[in-house]
């Protein structure tokens, strides 16, 4: 990898002595004798800076052997558990199957943000050479740059407990990182996307929902989340959602705004999005508490979401 350290190679071939030493790029380097077909060199850091092509060859006191060439590529990206974050919470923990996830590491992405856009009604699993594994299969990507990507959990880890996740970039994967995988792990989008304070959310007139612009009470407001888990009708990981053909999550859906039970209206997919986002129409309780940090929670299955997002209510 190109960046890398300094780097032990293994040679095989014939006629190798315990006089001989390896050369690369004509530099003779600290080269070791393991019998008489192996040998082993050290490429030094100086020839690891940039992407290329080295020259190697073994070289006897009597001559010296046919040239290898060894290409030096882009340093394997990596990848640590605290890097991998719930897309609309910021946490770190379980990944449930379509939830939007934030990866985040090293040695990948542009270095400005490239976005998605669909292809025939789905969003592709590579995106500026970045691709990003979920037990061997190729997550939707919604954006990338440098050492960050977004992508949607596919939908085959429904029923396993955990995953390996292994980012790829112009060739080079990182080191898999296990992540725990569970039904749901609901989490609501917030305005200034921390994950925390005033929900992103529409009141019923179009207006944003915040301090000065509250619901009322009895009115409808559209919240947005993910990590619903496995979905019905049963889409491809990334599926746009269409108006003919809405999602629903197959647990159970409910929604606590100032403690009391909200109507779902709706809960399901978000037509023109990626599977995985999730809409909800909520009434506001009549019973709420009023005022501009009224809290929200999200409840899907046995799983609810962080609590300290909040909604306006008047």
């Amino acid at each position: 990898a190109a960046g890398a350290g300094s780097t032990t190679i293994t040679v095989t071939g014939t006629g190798i002595t315990q006089a001989s030493w390896v050369e690369v790029n004509e530099i003779r380097v600290t080269s070791t004798f393991v019998d008489a077909r192996t040998i082993r060199a050290v490429i030094p850091e100086y020839l690891l800076q940039s992407a290329g092509t080295l020259r190697v060859a073994v070289v006897n006191a009597d001559g010296r052997s046919n040239v290898l060439q060894i290409a030096v590529g882009s340093a394997a990206p990596v990848l640590t558990p605290s890097g991998i974050t719930h897309g609309a919470t910021n946490e770190n923990g379980a990944i449930a199957p379509g939830e939007i996830v934030i990866i985040a590491g090293t040695q990948f992405g542009p270095a400005s943000v490239i976005s998605a856009a669909p292809v025939n009604g789905f969003y592709g699993t590579s995106l500026s050479g970045v691709s990003v594994l979920f037990d061997g299969v190729a997550a939707p990507l919604l954006w990338t740059a440098q050492g960050r990507a977004a992508v949607v959990a596919p939908y085959s880890l429904a029923g396993k407990t955990s995953t390996q996740v292994v980012v790829e970039a112009a060739g080079a994967r990182s080191q898999p990182v296990v992540m725990p995988v569970q039904a749901t792990n609901p989490g609501l989008f917030t305005a200034d996307s921390s994950g925390r304070g005033q929900v992103a959310a529409s009141n019923q007139d179009g207006s944003l929902n915040r301090a000065g612009s509250a619901a009322p009470r009895g009115s409808v407001v559209v919240l947005y989340a993910t990590g619903e888990g496995t979905v019905s009708p049963s889409l491809g990981s990334g599926q746009v959602v269409t108006a003919e053909a809405l999602t629903r999550p197959i647990l159970p859906v409910a929604v606590f705004v100032g403690g009391a039970p909200a109507v779902v209206e709706y809960a399901g997919g978000a037509p023109g999005q990626i599977s995985g986002l999730l809409q909800l129409n909520i009434r506001i309780p009549e019973n709420s508490q009023t005022g501009d940090s009224v809290s929200v929670v999200l409840r899907i299955g046995e799983y609810q979401s962080p609590a300290g997002v909040t909604l306006a209510v008047r």
